[in-house]
């Protein structure tokens, strides 16, 4: 339900989606959609002990490791992002 609250709140903004943050203020997830980033050539992706580690992040990681992508899992801060 928090999702679609969220959701329904950044596309009166003006946004297709909205970020969700954990309890301490880091990148959990999209309202639908996992988090991914390139950084530095490696794929970012946010830890899972507070969101769903589903099917097509789990496989998402397991192509990027299959193709010699270094996966970084780690707290992701809201401003990084932005870069």
């Amino acid at each position: 339900m928090i999702c679609t609250m969220s959701k329904t709140a950044g596309q009166k903004r003006g946004y297709a989606d909205a970020m969700m943050l954990d309890w301490r203020g880091y990148v959990a997830e999209a309202t639908g959609a996992n988090v991914f980033f390139v950084q530095n050539g490696a794929l970012h992706t946010p830890r899972v002990d507070h969101i769903l580690d589903g099917i097509t992040r789990q496989t998402v990681i397991e192509i990027a490791q299959a193709k010699g992508v270094e996966v970084v899992i780690r707290d992701i801060l809201p401003e990084e992002l932005s870069n």
